[in-house]
């Protein structure tokens, strides 16, 4: 069970949902304060053991133990928190897609915060010195239930749907219990003994307990009055309150009074449905208990996990398009990828965006294509009732020509939303060939841009209303980047610091590696969406999209890295499963829609070698992709290993990618990997051919290419079995 425990990803482990949705909203809040943001998270059991376990682990080494969530925030800042958070919030709808986890588990919610409050009141009634390891104690009590639910989900989640299962129960079906895979989990993940023990008791009986630790009785009094309803007289938990503690039923009743009304303020504002059986006069049977309101609190649910998944994928798109403005190497670029990332997060039919300049007080269009150009030419001052773009630079708010829209049971829309427009905005909407506005200011609390114009058709009105906060999260930070970047141009202009270029090919390099992933993620997405609407397993679709995520964050961590930062991560891989991994992940993707053939001729007594995976599976993508750009109306792909001898390393591996492809012109055979060799299509000898150059010269190896006409391209790869690697990718341009 050890191995069990040790196998169990804290990501996986579910979370409220209410609770992760709010916390991704305070995230997307301009006052995000800490003391608040800890009051959330120590609301869940989950996410606090998530947090508590990356604060104690050795990458924060301490030589006390810390058991407070505030002070885990600020060890770990705000910024690892969010990432925690977005991980929780992902894997929380991958799980509840997959059928892991139950929608609705918020009785196990209400449970574990009414003993965590329980423990809380009782360490500061009896005086004990620390009420704060009390509450973790009562808020991570059940945390093995989570656990047996991620590893036993099957045989686990008919137990766990009764929620008042008995650790004899779970171990005469499963062979352990809660209790104590429970207290296992706390302590591989180096929270307090103390706190390990007291979970690993809670359900220990009187009088064996009578003789334990004090923090041991607290959480097991705390646990049984968690179920004592208010007007209980005779519940055993009263017995064993006055039998440890010598507290009368009254005081206890008063307690436990006090941990119900304070779980129930809790769920109010966050929105979560609670069994109110414990608060009633009496306590009802189980049966009543399952079936009352149900089929509400399941539909309430429901909702909460669409608004989760929407969340999610805002807070994840946002991060993307804010690393994508920091690639952009001058404001042109900056400007049209806030446009172009506009037109992909939100899909209005037209996108625009508005300068206001302080001197003159004129609010300009700013055009940023060749179909924008009518868009230059409007120019009006910056006053009250002007345009709505006006309105929304004077509020600091987003505008809109249309409230929200009703639908009857056929689609038409019911009455007139229309507000009062300008004649401007009715010009804007007309250019467009849309029906409404919507106006983001581009602002910070030190600078104002400009404004944000999406344009869109009446029918999709209600969507964008839903995403209304997003498009105010992403205008804000659309305006950071461009005061960010105005300010360092400023900076380097002021310092004699003019090499644009090189910034320009670094933020490429990374937006090229991001792309692939983001690539094979949207088509898995819709391949996702297509098994989910026919009811088909989607397991595989789950851990790949997954894994692509981890993938992005991975390469636009390694890629803004200095050299002395990109240090490899060694271990043995196996070449031909690393292949096969690759073929699989992009056959549906990017094979089958070109009906490109595969030939895959894999040495298989083929030794391991010792390299970084990550950095192996970048270079092969980039040439896969390349070759199938070199055959968009079909061809076969070729992909060969076999062992070798290298002159320089001695024993090595030898990978070959081969198309049938039209090959690569000679005049670029001799700048092939250098990226100002840019050419597409046929010719597919890109930026993604230096960056692999790169790559396979970090890994120790060689690369080298050969081309014609009549054969099509082949790149041939050489990789000693013991990598003697470089520590960063390296700038030249050459190649071993």
């Amino acid at each position: 069970m050890q191995q069990v425990v040790e196998n169990i990803e804290l990501s996986r482990l579910p979370s409220l949902p209410e609770i992760l949705l709010r916390i991704l909203q305070e995230f997307g809040s301009e006052n995000l304060q800490v003391r608040e943001l800890a009051g959330l998270v120590m609301r869940d059991p989950a996410l606090s053991l998530k947090i508590l376990a990356v604060a104690n682990s050795a990458a924060y080494s301490h030589q006390k133990t810390i058991s407070s969530i505030e002070q885990c925030i600020n060890l770990l800042g705000l910024k690892m928190v969010k990432t925690i958070s977005v991980s929780a919030a992902t894997q929380q709808f991958l799980n509840t897609l997959a059928g892991i986890v139950p929608v609705n588990f918020a009785r196990f919610w209400q449970h574990s915060q009414t003993t965590a409050l329980l423990a809380e009141k009782l360490a500061e009634t009896l005086a004990y010195p620390h009420p704060d390891e009390a509450y973790v104690a009562g808020l991570l009590h059940d945390m093995g239930k989570l656990a047996l639910l991620v590893a036993r989900p099957a045989a686990y989640t008919p137990l766990f749907a009764d929620g008042d299962v008995l650790p004899e129960e779970e171990t005469s079906a499963l062979g352990i219990n809660h209790c104590e895979i429970g207290a296992m989990l706390v302590a591989h993940w180096r929270l307090e003994p103390l706190i390990v023990d007291a979970i690993r008791s809670h359900h220990v009986p009187f009088p064996r307990i009578a003789g334990a630790t004090e923090l041991v009785k607290i959480l097991a009094l705390a646990n049984a009055l968690s179920k004592v309803a208010a007007s209980a007289s005779n519940h055993p938990a009263l017995a064993l309150a006055r039998a440890l503690f010598d507290i009368e039923a009254e005081a206890a009743l008063a307690l436990c009074a006090y941990a119900h009304d304070q779980v129930q303020a809790l769920a109010i504002p966050l929105g979560i449905a609670i069994d109110d059986a414990y608060a009633g006069p009496t306590e009802q049977p189980r049966s009543k208990r399952e079936n009352h309101g149900k089929n509400h609190a399941e539909d309430g649910a429901v909702g909460v996990q669409k608004q989760l998944a929407e969340e999610v994928h805002g807070a994840m798109t946002l991060d993307l398009a804010r690393d994508s403005f920091s690639a952009a190497g001058n404001e042109e670029e900056l400007l049209s990828g806030i446009l172009k990332s506009a037109t992909i997060l939100f899909e209005p039919r037209q996108a625009f965006l508005f300068e206001w300049d302080a001197e003159s007080n004129l609010v300009s269009g700013r055009p940023l294509s060749e179909n924008q150009d009518a868009i230059g030419r409007i120019r009006f001052s910056l006053s009250a009732d002007r345009s709505l773009i006006a309105e929304a630079l004077l509020s600091n708010r987003v505008t809109r020509s249309h409230a929200a829209i009703e639908y009857d049971d056929k689609f038409v829309v019911r009455g007139n939303s229309e507000t009062v427009l300008s004649m401007i905005d009715e010009q804007i909407i007309r250019m467009a060939h849309a029906e409404c506005l919507y106006c983001a200011p581009m602002a910070t609390r030190n600078a104002l841009y400009g404004v944000l114009v999406l344009a869109f058709p009446l029918v999709t009105i209600e969507r964008i209303d839903s995403r209304t906060r997003f498009l105010a999260q992403f205008a804000r930070q659309a305006g950071a980047a461009i005061e960010s970047a105005r300010g360092a141009l400023a900076l380097r202009y002021r310092s004699g610091d003019h090499d644009v270029a090189a910034c320009q090919a670094h933020a490429r390099r990374i937006v090229h590696e991001a792309g692939n992933p983001l690539s094979i993620m949207k088509n898995y997405l819709k391949l996702l969406d297509i098994k989910q609407r026919e009811g088909q397993p989607a397991e595989l679709e789950i851990k790949i999209v997954n894994e692509e995520i981890d993938r992005v964050a991975r390469i636009l961590q390694q890629l803004v890295a200095t050299p002395t930062e990109q240090e490899p991560s060694l271990a043995e891989v196996d070449i031909n499963a690393t292949i096969r991994d690759i073929v699989l992940l992009c056959q549906p993707s990017l094979f089958s829609p070109l009906a490109i053939k595969l030939k895959i001729r894999l040495d298989e007594q083929l030794p391991a070698i010792r390299s970084d995976a990550n950095r192996l599976k970048q270079v092969l993508l980039n040439l896969f992709k390349n070759a199938a750009e070199a055959m968009p109306g079909g061809g076969v792909l070729t992909v060969v290993t076999a062992a070798t001898i290298n002159r320089q390393s001695g024993a090595a591996v030898a990978i070959s990618v081969a198309d049938n492809g039209p090959g690569i012109a000679p005049e670029l055979l001799q700048k092939l990997f250098s990226p100002v060799a840019s050419s597409k299509g046929s010719q597919h000898a890109g930026l993604g051919l230096a960056i692999v150059a790169e790559l396979v010269d970090a890994l120790g190896g060689s690369i080298s290419c050969r081309s014609a006409a009549t054969t099509g391209t082949s790149f041939d790869i050489t990789l000693p079995l013991a990598a003697h690697m470089s520590t960063g990718i390296k700038g030249e341009n050459s190649v071993r």
